[in-house]
């Protein structure tokens, strides 16, 4: 809004100073000149001939005759009758000023019908997603959860990462961190332990993905610290939202009782 305000202030102001130019440039009329260029022939008492070219000279038909009896026609009775200089420029200056107002208006309008509709277009979020880059997190409580499979999908805007887990999903925290040399990794940190065999199933293959491109097993819990951590290095800092759903879902590894899922959009 303050944005438009500013083009119709900038625009009100320009318009203005269009008119006030267009009609300075009318000047003062002369009594004895033509506008079409300098005084003609001087008479017998001293004064000028008006110059008899020029646009303003134009006639119009009055059909009437000139008051006191004199023809000053330049045709017979009721023919035409020479129009003023001065009132034919008047005219012709009164259109040109109402031309150009009127185009300045309309080119008023399309400027702030264009400004107001490009930061609608420009605010839309990509797919609707309105999920952000801050870090997400849930309280965890007394948990005997055990994460059991890792496995990822690529979807129409996101990329999904999900935690197949026995027992219940009783918390999580999620967090983007970039490394010294320039890599952003998504951090996941859910309640829950790691067997300590067959790692590999931790970390699936993410080749051809929009957004993940690796994922690794960080930190992995005991018992008594009962948290795991799972790293997942992205193209970019990404909107991204985590969640827990309960039951298995189609792929889920036999046995799962919860799930951990995380979505990262593939653009902002």
């Amino acid at each position: 809004m303050r944005l438009t305000r500013e083009l119709v202030g900038v625009s009100a102001t320009w318009l203005i100073r269009r008119i006030g130019r267009a009609v300075q440039r009318s000047g003062p009329l002369a009594r004895h000149h033509d506008i079409s260029g300098p005084p003609g022939r001087p008479d017998e008492r001293g004064g000028h001939v008006p110059r008899r070219r020029g646009p303003c000279h134009s006639l119009v038909l009055t059909g009437r005759r000139p008051a006191g009896g004199a023809d000053r026609s330049l045709g017979a009775e009721g023919g035409p009758e020479l129009v003023k200089p001065g009132l034919v420029r008047r005219s012709v200056v009164m259109i040109v000023v109402l031309r150009r107002v009127i185009a300045s208006c309309f080119a008023v309008t399309l400027m702030l019908v264009a400004g107001l509709a490009a930061p609608a277009a420009a605010h839309q979020p990509y797919c609707g997603i309105h999920w952000g880059s801050q870090g997400k997190f849930v309280e965890p409580h007394e948990s005997s959860a055990t994460l059991t499979n890792v496995r990822v999908g690529r979807h129409a805007c996101y990329d999904r990462l999900v935690v197949d887990m026995v027992g219940a999903a009783s918390g999580y925290w999620g967090h983007i961190q970039e490394t010294d040399d320039g890599r952003i990794y998504l951090s996941i940190v859910a309640a829950g332990t790691v067997p300590t065999e067959n790692y590999e199933r931790f970390e699936p293959s993410v080749a051809g993905f929009r957004t993940f491109r690796d994922v690794r097993l960080g930190s992995t819990g005991t018992e008594d610290v009962g948290s795991s951590q799972i790293d997942v290095r992205l193209r970019a800092r990404l909107p991204f939202r985590v969640f827990t759903l309960s039951g298995a879902g189609g792929g889920s590894a036999p046995g799962t009782e919860a799930r951990l899922v995380v979505d990262v959009a593939h653009r902002w």
